[in-house]
């Protein structure tokens, strides 16, 4: 939670927290934390809104579409938006930092020593500037005018919070209530109370409810922050009051009469514009001074690097893949020398699943650190992300080996030690998962990743007391879609179903359209054989997301997975009539799915169905492939043989017939046969694991050891090791005669989890071995 971030915290492995302004009963809605970029080594400001405004996946997408228009406004006068970010699992808006200078940041700071009529109109001016440049951007109106929102940096004026209001007014945030010096009408936030025009109390908004509240900061420049009516008791029917009848006091000053425009109750008779208004004050100023008044100097954002570095990971943000391609190509075209680029750019590559163009992009950022010897990207962050791709490929050796190395450079690197975790969880090696796990809360006790995942690892394990305790401490720390999404699942997998149910009925409430909760709700009632509810949760996520067919046909599975085969096939049934394109064919293959086991001649007429119809090629293919293993019991070789090849005709990349084809040649002693299968196989997919170890064993039969030993060795490049692969490579060592070699390679076949048959074959090699080693 954000109240737990203070400074010295370090955020994303990368940000230092070096300051810290608003907060829950400091400021409004944000919280902006000044922190410092190890990797670019500079500063900046990161803003997020508090957490009880971040409470929905729509609220969260608001927040990212308008932050985004935030990120287009390039003026000085503006606070540049560098981009968005997801850091710890929290959106933020990525910022220039303005510093606190001598206790001063934000223009309010200045009112007590008073300000020169030279610097109010300077002022002034670069404020107009940038509303006029808002104006021309097609930027409604800002919405929230007032000192706090006008930073001050080195005489120049900022204006912040682009965006924000808007996006509130389209979120689910307000609902008729108000939020402290906030006016809300209508669940719309309408401004602070003490800077509203009056007709913006009746829920509007525009250019000239901003002109007037720029009046009133103006009135507030001239007289020393004081306002030009209060509310004695602060109360919101008393400012409307205010500022629909108050009148304003006089004061002399050259900006009265600007001052009393801007602050007309009647709109028409404020200034049309900021531009209008700005023209007057330019008159004003050289009438006054005898000098030229403040021009903005434009930067050429065009040959900035950053400026594409940080829109392309904005793009990526609200998943704009084309554009935050181009936009991060861009980047590197300016900058290619820059490894912090490349590492950012392969993070948001992995995001949407271009796992090769990744690695291409980190292994160049390794290069460019090996040959120019200076940490352009912090090391670990590398490994880190090059571990990730892998895991994410499935090469799950090569990510362990990243993750380790970026341990090893960085110990409190938390997140490689979950990742490590999840990654001996997926092997169901849960004690060496829990051992990761538990090395990151020994760093951080309550880190929300190494929780939540440490409470389904102990559910694997079948221990309900730990696995609680672990969601139990993660609720403290967030409350979000992943932590009632695991949890439920571990209940699920607890038996403790009624409680599952309680999990997944939490995530509608943080995301009432979510696909996944309906999905886990439908089979929840099914698993507690309560086929009504099922039924209704089962249409009203159907109501919801319409004629989604891959949804229908994974709850068809679930039907008929707990019992209700006659809703299961009606399903299927409602989907093979009413469409006419492959989802027709996809209903067929899972009909087919739940009848070969009792109905083949059914099944087959299904296949041929297929087969003989308009489907696609890669669903013929498939079929043709079902069709041959339905044959394999009647030992027609030819004619099995026969459907592999169509299929393969077919689809030509269809790895599942190369494997299945490969083995029934094995099976049958047609071994050049499946040596020839399996290595066309692996000219399509080189690193398949299931292949690899096919031909392992067939090198073996041959004789030919060395080659089995080096299929093996890239077997065990990519993915993790298993019992069977360390014993064919012990078995490729043996037929060297290299027995010490292969007993190493026995005793590690035998750490593993493996079957007992297996367990017999290397104990019996072993035996061999040893015995004759002895004479």
């Amino acid at each position: 939670m954000i109240d737990r971030i203070d400074i010295g915290t370090v955020l994303g492995n990368e940000f230092i927290v070096i300051d810290k302004y608003g907060g829950e009963g400091k400021s409004g809605f944000g919280t902006v934390f000044i922190v410092y970029d190890d990797d670019l080594k500079k500063a900046l400001a990161l803003k997020t809104l508090q957490d009880k405004y971040l409470n929905d996946e729509e609220t969260i997408g608001d927040f990212k579409k308008e932050s985004l228009i935030w990120t287009e406004l390039k003026h000085p006068n503006i606070v540049e938006a560098l981009g968005l970010d997801i850091i710890d699992g929290r959106l933020f808006i990525i910022m220039e930092p303005i510093f606190s200078f001598m206790g001063k940041q934000s223009l309010d700071d200045y009112f007590f020593e008073g300000l020169s009529d030279y610097k109010i109109l300077d002022w002034a001016i670069q404020f107009c500037y940038a509303m006029e440049y808002m104006e021309e951007q097609g930027i409604k109106y800002h919405g929230d005018i007032k000192p706090q929102n006008i930073l001050v940096w080195d005489n120049e004026i900022k204006i912040t919070d682009f965006g924000l209001t808007s996006f509130i007014n389209e979120s689910k945030i307000f609902k008729n209530k108000n939020v402290g010096n906030y006016y809300i009408s209508n669940g719309k936030l309408c401004g602070t109370n003490a800077y509203m025009a009056p007709e913006s109390f009746e829920g509007i908004n525009n250019i000239s409810t901003d002109i007037y509240s720029f009046g009133i900061v103006l009135y507030q420049m001239i007289n020393k922050g004081n306002l030009p009516f209060e509310a004695e008791n602060n109360f919101d029917n008393e400012w409307e009051e205010l500022h629909k009848k108050a009148e304003i006091p006089y004061f002399d000053h050259i900006l009265y009469d600007v001052v009393l425009k801007c602050l007309s109750k009647n709109p028409k008779d404020r200034y049309d514009s900021f531009k209008d208004l700005k023209r007057e004050l330019i008159s004003i100023f050289k009438e006054t001074f005898d000098e030229e008044p403040y021009v903005p100097k434009e930067k050429d954002f065009e040959k900035d690097s950053n400026y594409y570095y940080f829109k392309g990971n904005s793009l990526a943000n609200v998943g704009d893949i084309e554009n935050f391609i181009s936009n991060y190509d861009k980047a590197i075209e300016l900058n290619p020398n820059s490894s912090d680029i490349r590492i950012n750019y392969a993070i948001n590559l992995i995001k949407y699943g271009y796992y090769d163009e990744a690695l291409n992009h980190l292994n160049l950022a390794k290069k460019i650190f090996d040959e120019n010897n200076k940490n352009f990207v912090s090391l670990d962050r590398l490994y880190f992300n090059f571990g990730h791709a892998y895991q994410s490929k499935g090469y799950l050796n090569k990510a362990i080996e990243n993750y380790e190395n970026a341990i090893e450079i960085n110990e409190n690197y938390l997140e490689s030690y979950v990742n490590l975790g999840n990654i001996y969880k997926e092997l169901e090696l849960y004690e060496k998962a829990l051992e990761k796990y538990q090395l990151a809360l020994d760093i951080n006790p309550n880190f929300f990743m190494a929780l939540i995942n440490m409470g389904e690892a102990y559910s694997f394990l079948g221990n309900y007391e730990d696995s609680e305790n672990c969601f139990y401490k993660a609720k403290y720390q967030n409350i979000n879609e992943d932590l009632y999404s695991l949890w439920g699942e571990s209940l699920r997998r607890l038996n403790r179903e009624p409680y599952a149910l309680t999990k997944f009925f939490e995530i509608l409430k943080i995301n009432d359209e979510s696909m996944y909760a309906y999905y886990n709700i439908t089979i929840s009632y099914l698993i507690l054989d309560n086929l009504d509810q099922a039924k209704e949760y089962f249409g009203k996520a159907l109501d919801l997301f319409g004629d989604n067919i891959t949804y229908k046909l994974d709850l068809s599975k679930q039907f008929f997975k707990y019992g209700f085969q006659e809703e299961s096939l009606e399903i299927l049934d409602e989907i093979i009539e009413t469409s006419e394109d492959n989802n027709k064919f996809f209903a067929l293959f899972q009909k087919f799915n739940i009848f070969k086991d009792s109905d083949v001649k059914y099944s087959t007429s299904i296949l041929d169905e297929i087969i003989y119809s308009s489907a696609d090629d890669e669903l013929k293919s498939e079929a043709y492939c079902d069709k041959a293993l339905f044959l394999k019991d009647y030992e027609d070789f030819d004619l099995i043989l026969e459907y592999f090849n169509e299929g393969l005709s077919l689809n030509p990349y269809n790895i599942r017939i190369y494997y299945l084809k490969g083995c029934f040649c094995h099976e049958n002693e047609e071994y050049e046969l499946a040596m020839q299968t399996f290595e066309e196989g692996l000219f399509i997919d080189k690193y398949n694991k299931e292949l690899l170890y096919e031909k392992s064993r067939l090198h073996l039969l041959f004789g030919e050891c060395e080659k089995c030993i080096g299929c093996c060795e890239k077997y065990l490049e990519i993915g993790y090791p298993s019992a069977e692969i360390y014993l064919s490579k012990a078995l490729g060592f043996m037929g060297l005669e290299d027995y010490n070699e292969s007993l190493n390679f026995l005793e590690l076949a035998q750490s593993l989890v493996i079957d007992e048959e297996t367990k017999e074959m290397i104990l019996v090699t072993k035996v061999t071995i040893e015995n004759f080693l002895e004479r």
